[in-house]
């Protein structure tokens, strides 16, 4: 072609001879181009069929990837998640730490969203994220676990499950903390049912509404003499004294009629004012300026409780009671007892009124939400042996209580086998805590035998 042209340049040829050699050469360029396009399109082609081969292994590889790395993802934080159940495990058998919790509630709730969300890459690297200090590398992840194994070998006597363990396995986390949950969820029903059972008991021991209520919110400026006047002239005039006398079988019987609960006044309520005003004299000032919360036990009335509230107003002193819990296994006693209070009370309080025998109580019973002085009254009931007064009971009270809290202790002086009980009860007090003794007497107050103690303790 290329001699061609030099012919036409530089030939010496007739005009009609060149023009057709023009005609002709154009011809022959126009095929060549021709068949150069068609070798490169055919090239392209085999190129864009190697591309696509080439495109495809990658998507494959891609996808490969993408498997593995999820699948890698979900191995990283099985072992991740499952350190920090044990971690956290160990952490909380000595301290329910409210924001550790939280971060490990939401880890947990993370990884089973891997299992509910499509998006499973983006929950995984956000778990990854969320635990980025924890896991940098692969090598330290097995690192923290061999760690893990050797806190768990040292953690054995303590963690019953680890240490039953044949391995130091990892604890399932899901698993793990449905248990938890589901006890919790347990530990939360009984105490919701429990609670029902207490505002059950208290609607029921509602205030004394009778006659007898009517009269006693008639009485003018009222106090625990006048209220035992009531009652006086109630029996004398109603009642056969001595019949009813023989029924209290000594001041000991739970009473269930209400001439029973006028004849107990009638008969021992002057019994009760006399030693418990003497045991008050060495006491109740030091309560002065304080706010105070009462348990009466084995209340009756509540004679103990009224009496110390005309006390106070007696004696002038400035002691607010915020809280009253009345212990009493007799329904209609309870009941009038509360009564008694919410006629002589100087300021508003809570009564707290537990209808059982004090066998049956609980700590939970017996606590009071606050960090008031406690003042326990014991009038008549240490030396009766109708309860146990063992190691479980007098932890009931120090495990219930906490601070500063005062106890009377008053009863007749009747033998030695009864009187031992007040000593033994002292005696707990005396021997595992930091504890004062008042008063101790033996001596009659009036024609009265009276045994006492009274003391404070810092449980």
């Amino acid at each position: 072609m290329f001699k061609k042209i030099w012919n036409i340049v530089f030939g010496n040829r007739e005009i009609e001879k060149l023009q057709e050699e023009i005609d002709t050469l154009k011809t022959e360029l126009r095929n060549k181009e021709i068949e150069i396009i068609q070798y490169q399109t055919k090239s392209l082609e085999v190129e864009l069929e190697n591309i696509n081969e080439i495109r495809d292994k990658l998507l494959d590889t891609i996808n490969d990837f993408n498997t593995q790395y999820i699948l890698n993802l979900e191995d990283i934080i099985k072992k991740l998640l499952n350190i920090k159940e044990v971690f956290y495990y160990l952490q909380f058998k000595n301290s329910r730490d409210e924001e550790d919790y939280q971060q490990y509630q939401n880890i947990v709730e993370s990884y089973n969203e891997f299992y509910s969300n499509e998006n499973t890459v983006q929950v995984l690297e956000s778990i990854l994220e969320f635990s980025q200090n924890d896991i940098n590398s692969y090598d330290s992840l097995s690192e923290n676990i061999k760690n893990l194994k050797n806190t768990i070998a040292t953690k054995t006597r303590e963690i019953e499950e680890i240490k039953q363990s044949d391995s130091y396995a990892i604890i399932d986390t899901t698993e793990n903390f449905e248990v938890f949950f589901e006890s919790q969820k347990k530990e939360f029903e009984e105490e919701y049912q429990y609670i029902s059972i207490q505002l059950q008991n208290i609607q029921k021991k509602e205030i004394e509404d009778s006659d007898y209520s009517s009269v006693l919110h008639d009485i003018i400026n009222p106090n625990f003499d006048k209220i035992r006047r009531v009652n006086i002239d109630y029996i004398n005039t109603y009642c056969d004294s001595d019949a009813l006398f023989c029924q209290l079988n000594r001041g000991v019987k739970i009473l269930e009629e209400y001439d029973e609960l006028s004849q107990y006044i009638f008969s021992y309520s002057t019994m009760h004012k006399a030693k418990l005003y003497s045991s008050f004299d060495t006491v109740i000032h030091k309560l002065d300026n304080q706010t105070i919360n009462i348990i009466d036990w084995g209340c009756g009335q509540a004679l103990a409780s009224t009496l110390l509230i005309d006390y106070i107003k007696e004696k002038q002193l400035n002691i607010d009671i915020s809280n009253v819990i009345l212990i009493e296994p007799s329904s209609i006693a309870l009941s009038r007892g509360m009564l008694h209070i919410d006629i002589l009370k100087e300021n508003e309080l809570y009564i707290k009124a537990i209808n059982k025998d004090i066998d049956c109580l609980e700590e939970r019973d017996l606590k009071v939400n606050n960090k008031n002085i406690t003042l326990h009254l014991f009038s008549n009931i240490l030396d009766v042996e109708f309860f146990r007064l063992d190691r479980a009971f007098l932890e009931k009270i120090s495990n219930s209580q906490s601070g500063l809290n005062y106890f009377i202790c008053v009863s007749p002086n009747i033998n030695d086998k009864r009187n031992a009980r007040l000593d033994m009860f002292y005696r707990y007090f005396d021997d595992n805590y930091k504890t004062e003794l008042i008063s101790s007497r033996e001596s009659d107050i009036w024609s009265y035998k009276r045994y006492e103690k009274v003391f404070k303790a810092t449980l």
